[in-house]
């Protein structure tokens, strides 16, 4: 397992504490969680040691920087029992999947409560539309996928959501700050299962 690297430390523990305070009115100590699509898994970590969760990591290869539970999936079926977890974290994941609504279906399957997406968000602006392409292409040669990356416009997720009969709690852009090394448009969304 690789160590976390200055990038890990200085922007994903910084980033994981935004999150932090955006998500805690919806989970609480002792929930279990699972964080898909994990990545690296230093969110997951920085979120489970400071909200007090039993966070489990699924991905469909191990690329864990941190000690945490970790499942290997084929990206389809969440190799887990109905409602196993509370709540569900896809942190700027879904656009990477093949099948965007058969991951938040899967997810949907085994948690109780809530899912909590984050996502980059295609907006009429040209610059998310030339980044959010070239996002997709060093995603899939860093990972070694072949996946063709899927962005959706707000409406978009709204419509996939309301199809698969998640009720959208929040739905919610994020700050400046989110976007100031990135300046993509991206969201929050809270679903409730």
């Amino acid at each position: 397992m690789d160590e976390p690297n200055i990038f890990d430390k200085l922007f994903r523990n910084k980033a994981a504490g935004h999150i932090i305070r955006e998500i805690s009115p919806y989970v609480h100590r002792n929930s279990k969680v699972l964080d898909i699509g994990s990545g690296f898994g230093i969110t997951a970590k920085k979120i489970a040691d400071e909200l007090k969760l039993k966070m489990t990591l699924v991905d469909v290869v191990d690329k864990r920087k941190v000690n945490l539970p970790m499942v290997v999936y084929d990206g389809v079926t969440l190799p887990f029992k109905d409602k196993a977890f509370d709540h569900a974290l896809i942190i700027f994941v879904l656009h990477h999947a093949e099948k965007p609504s058969m991951v938040l279906l899967e997810a949907k399957r085994v948690v109780k409560d809530y899912i909590i997406v984050y996502e980059d968000i295609i907006t009429r602006n040209p610059v998310d539309r030339i980044d959010t392409f070239l996002h997709g292409l060093a995603f899939n040669k860093a990972w070694a996928l072949n996946n063709k990356a899927t962005f959706k416009s707000e409406k978009e997720w709204l419509e996939i959501f309301k199809e698969l009969k998640l009720t959208v709690i929040k739905a919610e852009p994020l700050p400046l700050r989110a976007r100031l090394f990135y300046p993509v448009f991206r969201m929050q969304f809270i679903l409730k299962v």
